[in-house]
């Protein structure tokens, strides 16, 4: 439920894609072959990959990400 998404994303400080566009959020899951929630993929704004460990990457250096 959204409600249910919305509680588990708040503690997260990452942007994400809105409960709303379940459809894209589907498409990417598979595509990227998502796991595991939360998985941390970076995207640009055209939904093209630049990374697949982002929060590996977030960790080892957060501000040179």
């Amino acid at each position: 439920s959204e409600d249910s998404y919305n509680v588990h994303i708040e503690t997260m400080p990452w942007l994400r894609i809105p409960f709303s566009q379940e459809e894209r959020r589907k498409k990417l899951a598979i595509a990227l072959d998502v796991q595991a929630i939360p998985t941390l993929v970076i995207l640009d704004p055209r939904d093209n990959i630049i990374t697949l460990e982002g929060r590996s990457e977030l960790l080892e250096d957060p501000e040179g990400f």
